[in-house]
């Protein structure tokens, strides 16, 4: 699970750098639209990953319910 997260992670920061940078190219809408596609599917499994382990965390074992 450390490998997808950090996956995301670097798929956040591109986006981020792609729509940093679309100004210095001349077609500005392709970068900046790759780099918010990058950036918001990088959002998206990020919360995807935190909401399914905080789900895992918090579901009661055996053990507990006794």
């Amino acid at each position: 699970m450390k490998i997808s997260a950090f996956i995301y992670l670097m798929l956040i920061v591109i986006g981020g750098i792609l729509i940093g940078i679309s100004s210095d190219y001349q077609p500005k809408e392709y970068p900046m639209s790759v780099g918010f596609v990058l950036l918001m599917f990088g959002i998206y499994k990020t919360t995807q990953l935190v909401s399914r382990s905080r789900r895992e965390q918090k579901e009661p074992t055996d053990d507990e319910s006794i």
